[in-house]
């Protein structure tokens, strides 16, 4: 594959997949009541998906902020972590959610044609 079509299909992704492995190093570092919010920054900055979906979720309209977000830390902080296991778990499974439908669409389409 050339470049010039790596570049395009890279262009159509709407949404990057957040990696399993991000979720279980989450779901250790809550297991322990000591943990730093840098040791989360560490960890969610690993995946590129999830940190942008975060920084998307604390800069949107919903929370209403005058300036713009672009530190994770500073963004971690705010939405707190409850809402950044939400956005995690809301990624995953959209991912799997998406498959399914997209699968039944297409059968729905040749349905009824």
């Amino acid at each position: 594959m050339d470049r010039l079509t790596v570049q395009k299909k890279l262009l159509t992704i709407k949404k990057l997949p957040i990696r399993p492995q991000i979720i279980q190093e989450l779901i250790q570092l809550s297991q322990n009541s000591k943990v730093s919010m840098s040791e989360y920054v560490t960890v969610i900055s690993k995946d590129p998906g999830l940190a942008g979906e975060i920084l998307k979720v604390v800069n949107s309209s919903y929370y209403g902020l005058k300036n713009h977000i672009s530190d994770l830390k500073m963004a971690l902080s705010m939405l707190g972590l409850r809402e950044i296991y939400r956005i995690a778990a809301n990624s995953i499974f959209y991912k799997v959610f998406r498959t399914i439908f997209d699968k039944i669409s297409y059968d729905l389409n040749l349905f009824w044609t």
